[in-house]
């Protein structure tokens, strides 16, 4: 949306709708009143035929300007704790329900649409592959620091 704005064109109608905002009101004034929203991530596979829901709360985060909710059970205030040092999972129980029932409720609306069964997986992965190549040819060197 934020670059169709930029352009002055407009979205056809017989396109997918876009999940989304413009960023122009921040762009344009970055202390632009902005509704604070839930943000999902999920980066999951099973294996064909498997149940999805076991890999529901695996390399997953729920987040809001201020907290961050990881795996289901690690909870991040970011503005106090931007390298998530500290968990505070145990000090905000009712946040928990919260951000985990909003989850559950992105989770029942996109798991129709997750496409996993038939995806490839590749053969070999590229780095761990010069990787192994590097170590038996030459082995890692030791690192030595710059000076500074």
């Amino acid at each position: 949306k934020t670059f169709c704005q930029l352009a002055g064109a407009t979205i056809p109608s017989d396109v997918q709708p876009i999940d989304g905002r413009s960023l122009l009101p921040l762009l344009e004034n970055p202390k632009a009143d902005w509704k604070d929203r839930v943000l999902f991530v999920h980066q999951g596979r099973w294996e064909k035929g498997a149940d999805p829901n076991g890999s529901k709360f695996k390399n997953c985060a729920v987040r809001t300007t201020r907290w961050r909710f990881v795996n289901n059970k690690e909870l991040y205030d970011i503005s106090m704790d931007p390298y998530e040092a500290a968990n505070v999972a145990e000090d905000h129980p009712d946040l928990i329900a919260k951000l985990r029932n909003a989850y559950d409720r992105w989770w029942e609306e996109t798991l129709p649409l997750m496409v996993n069964e038939d995806a490839p997986y590749a053969p070999h992965q590229p780095q761990a592959v010069r990787y192994e190549k590097q170590l038996a040819e030459r082995g890692i060197p030791d690192w030595i620091p710059p000076q500074l």
